[in-house]
């Protein structure tokens, strides 16, 4: 089971020496993030924001009672974010600026982890943050906590530094925020970047999408991550705009009109040739389940770019791996929906009861716009030479493309090719170019190793 989620927010603007302008705004934008997308409750969330207008002195003795508070709800199985946006300095350690009094970013991780609490995570947006870099002594404490948890088949603890021990954190006017900070909610509002399957995000992940992005822009800041995680963390969730959740439920007896006129219907705002294409597939997909008693009653819905369609039956039956008969035109329409849409949707299958089949599709196709997107699935082929990545068509305007090759069978030996075809083919519109790879641990750490060797700034592995 999971434990609830808390945060520890801290900005400090109104510093005597050298005030800053948007430590404060990094942490309204940070709680809403966690609050939209990341699983946290509002109470559960504790903002210590000091400006001109509103000064907190004394920032250390707020902190102890938001830590006298956690210690009477904190369960083991829970997880704390401590993010702090501010002046920080290294002297022997890395020390937090709270105005006149600095705290050793040690004394807080001591404290919360007095808590015993399962997951552990720290974001530091300030100058000289990689002095909290885990060296020395601190090694051996850092390693036997994690050996800890293991053991325990639990957490573990992450920190995030926006910069090196001898940087500075950068700030853009235009951004009003903290460049790191900036795109960390970024890549978290980026609902491509999330896995298709369990719609999430990881914090190494949404770390490493802020890091490319500075590298592009030329910042002189260098972010890093210091992990000591067993297994993986769902940090960010995919959320969906239920305002536009449409459903539909039919049984044996059901009129192909009715299906038509819902795909029409006009909340769903879907274009009129798409409307039709689906309306068929799904026609015929009911026709074919219902026909061989495969089902009682299926259901459709729709939520933002998925639809997912509900098999209810004991028995699985998966139509994107089944073989089309003489008589049986269901697949067939599967098929030829799916070549059409080809590099614009995702698919998905999962049996039990109800089956789930899934359709997630690029957001261009719910629109007026040519199926150009920024956005390219690839699923169920060789990227070799008989289905070469030049069939595919790449936007020259897109800040970002996304590759999504996690449902494709790409094998390691590919992924040079693949890359430098995207690089050399994008090379005049230079976007950052997103690949995003199956769960497979082996590969990815493969893959990751030869970018990071080839010092491919542009690519940023998911």
């Amino acid at each position: 089971m999971s434990g609830k989620r808390f945060a520890i927010l801290i900005g400090i603007n109104d510093y005597h020496r050298a005030p800053l302008r948007f430590s404060v705004n990094d942490v309204s934008l940070i709680r809403s993030k966690l609050i939209s997308n990341c699983s946290f409750e509002p109470d559960d969330i504790f903002s210590i924001s000091s400006t001109v207008d509103k000064p907190i002195e004394n920032v250390q003795e707020l902190l102890e009672k938001v830590f006298n508070n956690l210690r009477d709800v904190v369960q083991p199985n829970d997880s704390i974010l401590f993010y702090f946006s501010g002046h920080g300095k290294v002297i022997d350690e890395f020390l937090l600026e709270f105005h006149d009094i600095d705290v050793s970013l040690s004394s807080v991780q001591t404290k919360i982890d007095a808590l015993n609490n399962k997951n552990q995570f720290f974001i530091i947006d300030a100058c000289h943050a990689g002095g909290a870099e885990v060296k020395g002594e601190e090694i051996e404490a850092i390693n036997q906590f994690y050996r800890d948890k293991i053991a325990q088949r639990t957490g573990g603890l992450q920190i995030l530094c926006s910069c090196s021990k001898n940087q500075i954190s950068l700030a853009r006017p235009e951004l009003q925020n903290g460049v790191y900070t900036h795109y960390l909610a970024k890549a978290i509002d980026n609902a491509a970047l999330y896995d298709i399957d369990y719609r999430s995000l990881s914090l190494n992940q949404i770390h490493e999408y802020a890091v490319k992005q500075l590298e592009i822009s030329k910042e002189e800041q260098i972010p890093f991550l210091i992990t000591r995680m067993a297994g993986y963390f769902p940090f960010a969730h995919l959320t969906v705009n239920t305002k536009f959740s449409k459903q539909l439920q039919i049984t044996e007896i059901f009129e192909e009109n009715d299906i038509y006129a819902f795909m029409q219907n006009q909340a769903l705002q879907l274009p009129e040739e798409f409307g039709r294409d689906f309306a068929q597939l799904f026609a015929e997909l009911s026709m074919n389940l219902f026909t061989h008693n495969h089902s009682k009653k299926i259901s459709i819905s729709f939520q933002e770019t998925t639809i997912e369609i509900q098999d209810h039956s004991p028995a699985s039956f998966n139509p994107f791996t089944a073989t089309p008969t003489e008589m049986g035109m269901g697949i067939k329409v599967y098929q030829v929906f799916l070549e059409k849409y080809e590099g614009k949707v995702m698919t998905y299958y999962q049996s039990g009861n109800p089956n789930i089949i899934r359709f997630v599709f690029a957001p261009s196709v719910f629109s007026d716009l040519p199926l150009s997107p920024c956005h390219i699935y690839i699923s169920g082929m060789l990227l070799g030479s008989t289905t070469p990545i030049n069939k595919y068509d790449l936007p020259t305007s897109c800040e970002e493309l996304i590759i999504d090759v996690s449902k494709s069978i790409t094998p390691l030996s590919l992924y040079p090719k693949l890359i430098q075809n995207l690089l050399s083919r994008t090379e005049s519109s230079k976007p950052l170019i997103i690949i995003k790879m199956h769960h497979d641990d082996m590969l990815r750490r493969k893959v990751s190793s030869m970018i990071h060797q080839q010092h491919q700034s542009r690519i940023l592995l998911l």
